[in-house]
């Protein structure tokens, strides 16, 4: 498993324990809730939030206190540009700079109630639940996506912090 895929569950977990104030609590009641209607207001919701310090949400891993040293550099120069969609399955394809070097990502998401949420496991493959539901014609969508995800990445400066 990937460092930031690890990270970021390990984020998803802070965020939840100290989010919600009783098992069984309305997350809407009791945490901060963004809600997307396009695929690029999730990923930048999500590249605003994900590492973020806060009220509930403390520095507590490396990446975490990397990107909130660099987040105004990161937000300033974050473009998304593109999104590609499988079913009720998307990604965003987002690029930005730090200095003079070019980071290339994936921020993968789902579509619940008409809204779109970045999934916690940031990652997808053919080898998923989700895949396997898929239909035939749309596992061949779903390859393409996949496909493009990682030649976009691999494009990628490399660093230790990235998702």
């Amino acid at each position: 498993m990937r460092t930031g895929t690890v990270m970021l569950l390990a984020f998803l977990a802070c965020a939840f324990a100290t989010g919600c104030e009783e098992a069984g609590s309305d997350v809407s009641s009791s945490a901060s809730v963004v809600e997307s209607a396009t695929m690029n207001e999730a990923a930048d919701a999500f590249v605003a939030n994900v590492w973020s310090a806060g009220p509930g949400n403390p520095i507590v891993f490396d990446g975490q206190k990397f990107f909130a040293d660099n987040r105004e550099e990161i937000r300033a120069t974050l473009e998304i540009v593109d999104t590609l969609t499988v079913g009720d399955l998307g990604v965003a394809l987002v690029r930005y700079s730090l200095g003079t070097d070019v980071y290339r990502s994936a921020v993968w998401m789902r579509k619940m109630d008409g809204l779109w949420w970045p999934s916690g496991s940031q990652y997808f493959s053919e080898y998923s639940d989700d895949y396997d539901a898929l239909s035939e014609d749309m596992q061949q969508r779903a390859d393409s996506v996949i496909t493009k995800v990682d030649a976009w990445k691999e494009e990628s400066k490399k660093a230790w912090w990235t998702w």
